[in-house]
């Protein structure tokens, strides 16, 4: 995981706001957006919401198993102090 996000932070942090707006061409699943591609943005937004989404489900996971589980996972979770969901 960390590779992935130090890869990711190389790849984002000399691109400029309006290299965002850059249209990728785009072949999966919604076929819609096959003739026209995607913002570079959307791209990127729609891939962090994918990892926060797993990120919440493996923290659910863990903690279902008695693990402790923090708030915020990964280098974030130095801000919150540890927190166990209640369901």
């Amino acid at each position: 995981v960390a590779e992935v996000y130090s890869a990711t932070r190389r790849f984002l942090a000399p691109l400029r706001d309006i290299d965002l707006d850059l249209v990728i061409p785009y072949d999966g699943h919604i076929v819609a957006l096959h003739p026209t591609g995607l913002s570079l943005r959307h791209a990127v937004t729609m891939n962090l919401i994918h990892c926060h989404y797993h990120i919440g489900e493996i923290a659910t996971k863990r903690n279902l198993l008695g693990h402790q589980v923090p708030h915020l996972p990964g280098p974030e979770q130095r801000l919150m102090p540890d927190t166990r969901a209640v369901l």
